[in-house]
């Protein structure tokens, strides 16, 4: 804009302003998050209001009656005869008519401890031993945070809790406000239905926490806003570096807000900050691919066709009313539950993938007018925001296939943004910054880099070795002879010569690795 070209102190107040405030909100979010009581779990409300609690009565068949134990018991029938049941409200007369007009039935049964929908095809008879129960008001546990308070108590994946402190409830949305009703450090009993066997089970409320991840991406995003107000800051005079700097700012505040997410939504500041945060991510996309086109060098060929920039604002903008017309169910008379819960969970991904055809057409249809080496120079940027934003969807797909083990490598990847930005400004000097560190500076930050991966290599050594089920012989020593006895080490003796064992072997393995280090530096 020209109005900062000719106003540039302006631009450094306005990018300073927004970058405090984004701070912040990133920092009052991640107190929030921290502060929150939390079970430590996932859950979501049951897949139908048929549930399978166990078997009754005698089958001729042993290895028929241990088919359906193993298959039937602990699922919930989501489907007859191909047939979803998410939208049909008389599931239970659904069954009996298909019972008695049809010999046999086919069932589809989701069961949590299983990733797919399986399909079986019985004698309608059968059906008539099975205990079938309505678990309409209950939650099913998709997730348990490993080493966390739920994962101490005992609860695990596809445990359907019917009662948090004596309270029932009808929606995730109320047990949900339930544990966050309970005070940090308090007790909260859990009455749960695991195989068809009520338990009750009990966890204590961590007094504060917050997990890795959200540690991971409110780092990661406190410095991508930091780069950004430096870049508009130092250069507010240059069009590519300004909107370098705002696009950096508002991935940095998505980042800080854990790329979205509330779990309720209770008072007016939880609206504004879902819908802003929801705003923030659909609208810093196009931002950012604005900003490629003049980093590290102005792409004047492509830049000269305004539809290339103004259209994934556009794309950018129906995505976000979509979005909003979802939470707040404006799309309920227009499409059925089942093809807007779809729509739902790959909404992100779609719009990912249609930006992404629209850039590549655009790059293919305008190649000719680039000039290469332009392009050649932020190579290594988008290749960095291609790589990001491939696992960020294989995040999301995981996600949803209730797989988490990735999630801290996936979002420490942002970090790669910065370092890519830094890297390239520092390679081509762009935009006329320097900043490159003194050598003493980088010797000083590559020391501190290996010493870090060596002190971690000897931990994972430590941990690795702790997972290990030692077999350790009973021996016997005797004046003359040393013998192996048949009968294993009392329990306390065999703690304590596998703790033995693998503080030795973790003393070898630094002394090699340490070893390795001191030669490297003299070679």
């Amino acid at each position: 804009m020209k109005y900062w070209d000719k106003n540039p102190i302006y631009y450094q107040i306005f990018i300073s302003v927004l970058s405090f405030c984004f701070v912040l909100l990133g920092t009052f979010y991640f107190v929030k998050l921290a502060t929150t009581v939390s079970d430590e779990n996932l859950f979501v409300s049951p897949p139908s209001k048929i549930y399978i609690s166990k078997l009754k009565g005698e089958f001729d068949d042993y290895k028929k009656r241990k088919f359906y134990d193993s298959t039937f018991v602990g699922g919930f029938i989501v489907g007859i005869d191909n047939i979803s049941l998410d939208s049909i409200p008389n599931q239970y007369e659904m069954l009996e008519k298909t019972i008695k007009e049809e010999d046999n039935i086919s069932l589809q049964i989701a069961n949590f401890n299983n990733p797919k929908i399986q399909t079986i095809r019985i004698p309608s008879k059968d059906i008539a031993n099975f205990y079938l129960e309505n678990l309409e008001s209950s939650v099913i546990i998709t997730y348990v945070f490993p080493e966390g308070v739920s994962d101490r108590a005992g609860l695990r994946r596809g445990d359907i809790v019917l009662e948090i402190n004596g309270q029932t409830f009808n929606s995730v949305k109320q047990a949900d406000k339930i544990v966050k009703n309970s005070r940090s450090g308090s007790k909260i009993d859990y009455l749960i239905k695991r195989n068809g066997k009520i338990r009750s089970l009990s966890l204590t409320l961590p007094k504060f926490g917050i997990n890795l991840s959200q540690l991971l991406m409110m780092i990661c995003g406190m410095f991508l806003i930091f780069l950004g107000e430096i870049i508009g800051i130092k250069r507010p005079r240059i069009r590519g570096a300004r909107i370098t700097s705002f696009s950096l700012i508002m991935f940095g505040l998505v980042a800080t807000l854990g790329l979205v997410g509330l779990s309720s939504i209770e008072n007016v500041y939880d609206h504004f900050l879902l819908n802003f945060a929801n705003f923030a991510m659909f609208i810093s996309i196009p931002i950012i691919l604005h900003s490629l086109k003049y980093f590290p060098r102005h792409l004047v060929g492509i830049t000269n066709y305004k539809y290339t920039i103004l259209t994934p604002y556009l794309i950018s903008i129906i995505f976000f009313l979509f979005q909003v017309g979802i939470i707040y169910q404006a799309w309920t008379n227009i499409l059925d539950e089942k093809t807007l819960a779809l729509i739902s969970n790959y909404l992100f991904l779609i719009y990912l993938v249609l930006l992404s055809l629209f850039i590549f057409i655009t790059n293919i249809v305008h190649r000719k007018s680039i000039n290469k080496n332009d392009w050649k120079k932020g190579r290594l940027i988008r290749s960095t925001y291609t790589l990001v934003f491939l696992m960020i969807v294989t995040q999301s797909v995981l996600f949803h296939f209730g797989y988490f083990k990735l999630r801290e490598l996936i979002y420490a990847s942002l970090l790669l943004i910065p370092i890519a930005y830094m890297f390239t400004i520092g390679l081509y000097r762009v935009f006329d910054l320097n900043i490159r560190l003194k050598r003493n500076y980088q010797y000083l930050l590559v020391s501190s880099g290996l010493y870090t991966a060596y002190i971690a290599t000897v931990i994972l050594f430590i941990y690795l070795l702790s997972t290990i089920n030692w077999q350790i012989p009973n021996l016997h020593f005797s004046g003359t002879s040393i013998e192996v006895l048949k009968n294993p080490l009392r329990p306390e003796m065999h703690i304590l010569y596998e703790k033995i064992l693998i503080v030795l072997i973790s003393m070898s393995i630094a002394i090699l690795l340490w070893k390795s280090y001191t030669r490297k530096d003299k070679l």
